[in-house]
């Protein structure tokens, strides 16, 4: 959606909620959530990205509607200085009614200077996509075209659908690509439903996760898809097509089983399988096996301690909790500990290493580091199940997360099922205790992540190195030990000549 000046998230999250309400809120009793997932500092127009570039086209199908809103309601500004993208929910609403009803609510959103980013459509289906395989058919078969870098500025006037390379940035259980249809552009994503909640972070921050979010899932309509007897046993894949500035005619409900539908049809071809079964608990098992340990990062100058239980390899985003005590707690040395050892306590791993890095203070070209510490709870803890962002949201006729999220050695989850005490004040009711041996045997890494990479390369081209060096060696030793063999047998065809000739 639109464009704004800069100003508090909150105030446009508001705006949004009173165009949302005054649109629906006799039609619908639910809460439609909404928030936003981008915003760009514009400070030069030409040089934009992905996203600016999209709103700058969808500024032009749409005659810049958004935008005259906006310099209406601004006539001291020339310029708008920034741009943001806000997705509004709507997924348990009648699709009827809401195609019935964008026609108001774009009027009221424009009336804030917004405008219609794109619609979303949505479809799952049991099963699990391999996304090379499907980029492999699409391509081979169906000639789609691969993204090179830098290209998306042109997928706008291109008909040829075109595979985006964002496996950096989105992982590797996700397909999309972009195209023009009936005169407008297209995104088509399909990914593994259950993996996007077990992996890390969040749209706009790289600390999160939605693995309670499986387990107890607000959304009445998900969480019955999460559920269904053919996702347990299969896994579960979705379908999300993006139309962009498409005009309201267009939109309809025909619309969108129409492009679902051929996007569904695409991807189940009678002569190949582009999809395997994989149940949700296997692949909670392929995550969890892996993870023997956790961190919490303790941001004294910032207030906040943030408790991470995994990572994800490409993306960089980080599964955990942020615990954020009043600044009367963080001000206070002994309440701020006590803090450090409830995080630790309540939502840290059972029975291996949870290290502790103390952020002391953020000066201009450097972050002041204190001694990386260890800590360990006892070999029959669990650890408390909660929401990035909730560390004390309470679940109380939710289902044991045992049963869809199966322990493992170092992680048995659990709900928090009584009102915490107050961070900084309340202790855990788990027993913790410090293991310096182990912190002292390790170093904080202050790499950046370009080097990090570089350096994780550099011991893996080793490592390989290594392993093509000692193949070598073995293979020049059976070489020398054949030739050896050969030698000898040679000697001894030799002296037997030479004694059948002397009998001679």
């Amino acid at each position: 959606m639109g464009i704004e000046e800069g100003g508090a998230a909150k105030k446009i999250i508001r705006k949004i909620a009173c165009a949302v309400s005054e649109t629906f809120s006799n039609y619908h009793n639910k809460h439609i959530q909404a928030n936003i997932t981008h915003t760009i500092e514009i400070k030069h127009r030409e040089c934009g990205g992905t996203i600016q570039t999209t709103i700058e086209e969808i500024e032009n199908q749409t005659n810049f509607a958004a935008k005259k809103k906006w310099l209406e309601r601004y006539p001291d500004e020339e310029e708008p200085t920034g741009l943001f993208v806000a997705k509004i929910d709507v997924s348990e609403m009648e699709i009827d009614l809401l195609h019935a009803k964008i026609p108001t609510l774009d009027s009221i959103l424009q009336s804030y200077g917004y405008g219609i980013y794109s619609i979303n459509y949505t479809r799952d289906f049991s099963g699990v996509l391999d996304r090379e395989d499907l980029v492999e058919y699409l391509c081979d078969t169906l000639d789609f075209r691969y993204q090179g870098k830098g290209t998306f500025g042109r997928f706008q006037t291109i008909d040829t659908p075109t595979i985006l390379e964002n496996t950096a940035t989105v992982g590797k259980h996700v397909c999309t690509w972009v195209e023009r249809k009936d005169g407008y552009t297209t995104r088509t994503k399909l990914y593994n439903k259950i993996v996007s909640n077990f992996e890390a972070g969040e749209v706009r921050s790289t600390m999160g996760g939605h693995l309670s979010e499986y387990v107890d899932c607000p959304n009445e309509h998900l969480r019955k898809t999460f559920f269904h007897p053919d996702v347990q046993e299969r896994g579960c894949t979705r379908i999300e097509v993006s139309i962009y500035a498409c005009n309201r005619e267009y939109i309809s409900s025909k619309t969108a089983d129409s492009i679902v539908g051929e996007v569904f049809d695409l991807v189940s071809p009678p002569n190949r399988e582009l999809f395997v079964v994989q149940p949700p608990k296997m692949q909670y098992r392929n995550l969890s096996e892996k993870i023997d340990r956790c961190m919490v990062v303790a941001n004294k100058p910032q207030g906040t301690i943030y408790v991470g239980w995994y990572a994800h390899t490409k993306t960089g985003r980080i599964a955990g909790v942020c615990i954020r005590p009043t600044k009367a707690k963080v001000d206070n040395p002994k309440q701020w500990e006590r803090a450090i050892e409830w995080s630790i306590g309540d939502f840290g791993f059972r029975n291996c290493p949870i290290f502790r890095v103390d952020i002391l203070a953020i000066e201009e070209k450097e972050i002041v580091l204190g001694p990386l510490r260890c800590y360990a709870k006892d070999g029959n803890a669990k650890t408390i199940l909660t929401s990035a962002k909730k560390p004390t949201q309470l679940h109380m006729d939710a289902d044991d997360p045992s049963m869809h999220l199966p322990p493992t050695k170092y992680i048995e989850w659990t709900w928090r099922k009584s009102k915490a005490q107050i961070i900084g004040i309340g202790i855990t009711a788990y027993s913790v205790e410090e293991t310096p041996a182990i912190a002292e045997k390790r170093e904080i890494s202050t790499n950046s992540t370009k080097t990090r990479e570089k350096r994780l390369q550099e011991i893996e081209d080793a490592a390989i190195a290594l392993e093509w060096k000692i193949s070598m060696e073995k293979q020049i030793a059976k070489e020398k030990e054949y030739l050896a063999l050969e030698n000898e047998k040679r000697k001894k065809e030799l002296e037997s000549i030479a004694r059948n000739g002397k009998k001679e």
